[in-house]
């Protein structure tokens, strides 16, 4: 048990450290250009409209059909259905996100920019964090 709580420790501060090197929380990027249309890669997650832009540029369109398979609902489908559901996803999600850049004013991402930071930062450590400590001492809990 005392391994498994030096190993889970250490993780932490593997996956902590970097986040408490990272530079301070990053300003919204402004969204980008009409003539645009390549999905730029995501380079950085904390920033809230870099995400959104890489959103509208369609960057999430690979992992679409990916999140979909994973639905129990969708499995059950027609092939045919599952093509037209991914193409609708594929379309909709670029079209929100774009128009949510265009409508929602730039002093509101600025605002809520430190809340996103905060909440991928979480999900960047946390998750994995804890997917960690379920697989070492969660299953020898679920034996025991």
């Amino acid at each position: 048990m005392v391994k498994k709580s030096i190993l889970v420790l250490a993780l932490v501060l593997l996956f902590a450290l970097p986040a408490a090197a990272q530079s301070p929380i990053p300003t919204p990027t402004a969204p980008p250009s009409d003539g645009d249309s390549t999905a730029p890669p995501l380079e950085d997650a904390q920033d809230i409209t870099g995400v959104l832009s890489w959103l509208a540029a369609g960057g999430a369109a690979p992992a679409i059909s990916l999140i979909l398979n994973k639905q129990k609902w969708f499995k059950g489908l027609p092939a045919d259905s599952k093509v037209w559901i991914v193409m609708g996803f594929v379309v909709f999600i670029p079209i929100v996100a774009k128009a949510m850049l265009a409508v929602i004013p730039s002093e509101a991402w600025i605002t809520l920019q430190p809340w996103w930071a905060t909440a991928v930062g979480a999900f960047e450590i946390g998750w994995p964090l804890s997917q960690v400590t379920h697989l070492l001492i969660g299953k020898n809990m679920e034996t025991e």
